[in-house]
């Protein structure tokens, strides 16, 4: 369901592109503030801003920005995810993106600013955490924070493999 501002989701088997979009204020009860990339869809965004979105759930929290499902697959080239903010009451992860068991990958963007917030658990990734295969190209994380009991990765947590090239 989207709320307010939050872009629809893209739904299993879907191709989606998007240029020169800026999805703000979207919020979500479950997964995904800005976004959401269901399992078996495709999404590109190009040259696009999700900004200042949020994910506030009663148990786990995820993907403030965006939220990507197995089997799907992410392209983010230029533009940003800043701002965005996922609160878990039990845990919180990716504050800016959220990946499982999904591809992505970012070309000349920033992820910026993002926060992952839980209350009583885990909190992961506030800029991105990335559980899938992961291609980083002259991306940049920054300014992102974890906040909870057992926190990490205040600007990326990988727990797949990913291949990084940092910005010049």
């Amino acid at each position: 369901e989207a709320g307010p501002g939050r872009v629809r989701p893209v739904s299993a088997g879907a191709v989606v592109g998007v240029s020169g979009v800026v999805g703000t204020g979207g919020y979500s009860g479950e997964w995904g503030g800005g976004g959401r990339v269901d399992a078996g869809a495709k999404a590109a965004l190009v040259r696009c801003a999700v900004r200042g979105n949020v994910v506030k759930a009663i148990g786990q929290a995820g993907g403030g920005g965006v939220f990507v499902n197995a089997d799907s697959v992410l392209n983010v080239t230029g533009g940003a995810v800043e701002g965005n903010v996922a609160d878990g009451a039990t845990d919180a992860f990716g504050g800016g993106v959220l990946t499982v068991n999904a591809d992505l990958t970012v070309r000349d963007a920033v992820i910026a600013s993002n926060t992952a917030r839980a209350a009583a658990g885990k909190a992961g990734g506030g800029g991105a955490f990335i559980s899938g295969p992961a291609q980083l190209f002259h991306a940049r994380f920054d300014a992102s924070a974890v906040v909870g009991l057992h926190a990490s990765g205040a600007q990326l947590f990988l727990a797949a493999e990913a291949y990084y090239v940092p910005p010049a």
